[in-house]
């Protein structure tokens, strides 16, 4: 769901995971980019995305240059280096390269927790005829006719 503050797991304490971090160039409303020439200050020229994985895919499917206007972060440069700028641009390959981190994570969090996903019991999976299927539909819900009219009258060939 992100780090949002629409997610209910989200705190005052989340910190954003620097794997969601992308490189890009931080640039004032003139299009003049911030030259950084000191190298203890390139993790200015990355920022850390919020949005959910859904949103993410999104983004990384977009063309171009990418750009966004994070103005608690362009305040925090400006009171500390004296330089105004606006908007960070990135490439959506970084946005893609994100989502395989998050990828990677959640591969390694299950296989850390393999005894017990093994552990689990086995489920049933009941035959298609014995559902009554619920899909979306223009009005909200709506029954799936063929599963209902299989429940109904049965399978008759």
């Amino acid at each position: 769901m992100g780090y949002l503050a629409e997610n209910p797991a989200m705190n005052q304490d989340t910190v954003v995971p620097e794997y969601r971090g992308v490189p890009g160039q931080w640039y004032d409303d003139y299009d003049r980019a911030l030259a950084l020439e000191d190298p203890d200050l390139a993790f200015i020229n990355e920022l850390r995305l919020r949005p959910g994985v859904a949103e993410l895919e999104g983004i990384s499917a977009g063309t171009g240059i990418l750009a966004m206007r994070p103005t608690e972060f362009s305040e925090i440069i400006r009171e500390n280096l004296n330089v105004n700028v606006t908007v960070f641009r990135f490439r959506p390959s970084s946005v893609s390269q994100v989502l395989t981190n998050i990828k990677v994570r959640l591969l390694d969090h299950l296989a850390r927790r393999r005894d017990a996903i093994t552990a689990l019991p086995d489920v049933q999976i009941p035959q298609a005829t014995e559902v009554l299927q619920l899909k979306p539909g223009i009005y909200g819900m709506s029954i799936d006719l063929k599963a209902l009219w299989r429940r109904v009258f049965g399978s008759k060939k």
